[in-house]
């Protein structure tokens, strides 16, 4: 009969009733905020969201706090709580859940003092290492991540035109470069002005002005 199979002693010999014990399950929820309180903002992300992407600030609130990350001018953390749905200088839009996470309270503050050490002020990127990010890796841990696509589609996105303006960035020096072989140097220009190549501003201390048959086009 197993553990019912024991005699009962006489009454009031038993001690109290002891119920089996149940692990306690934190719900996680992801606070959604338009950046800053610009209207522009908010109407912007609202025909935004309907191509799946948008301009967010996220925190994640777990046994009462809610957590983010942002920039600081110093070597610090940039991790940082606040009462849920009330982080200053956003305006808060939506909450979405994300389910529930088996980590005690005390756990979950072991892994909030090692993001803490992680994430410096400093490093914050608005493309690649932001609030959004944060929340993703803190889900993570948390083991209700990853969050919505769509949270990090406007960082993803970012991060490829950042990519693309470094290429830009690359060709545009060579371009400096060769013209900087016709010309004679920075704020130095050829005397001819019919021959003027049109040199970017860093060249030429002239108006951009291209000259050709006779005739200027500003650029």
């Amino acid at each position: 009969m197993g553990a019912c199979a024991g005699k009962l002693g006489p009454p009031g010999s038993r001690g109290p009733l002891v119920m089996p014990s149940v692990a306690r399950v934190e719900s996680v929820k992801l606070h959604i905020y338009d950046v800053g309180r610009s209207q522009e903002v908010q109407v912007l992300n609202r025909v935004l969201r309907l191509m799946g992407t948008g301009m967010f600030h996220c925190a994640v609130e777990v046994y009462g706090l809610e957590w983010s990350f942002r920039g600081t001018p110093h070597s610090g953390t940039g991790v940082f709580a606040c009462k849920p749905r009330c982080c200053e200088g956003h305006n808060y839009c939506e909450t979405l859940e994300l389910g529930a996470t088996l980590f005690m309270e005390q756990e979950v503050d072991v892994i909030i003092n090692m993001l803490r050490r992680q994430w410096i002020g400093s490093m914050y990127d608005l493309l690649k290492h932001n609030c959004c990010n944060f929340a993703d890796t803190f889900c993570r841990f948390l083991d209700v991540g990853p969050v919505p696509d769509w949270v990090l589609n406007l960082a993803g996105a970012g991060a490829a035109l950042a990519e693309t303006g470094d290429q830009l960035a690359t060709y545009r020096s060579s371009v400096v470069n060769s013209l900087g072989r016709v010309v004679a140097g920075p704020g130095c220009c050829r005397k001819d002005e019919l021959a003027c190549f049109g040199c970017s501003i860093e060249l030429c201390p002239r108006s951009n002005t291209i000259i050709a048959a006779d005739k200027n086009y500003k650029l």
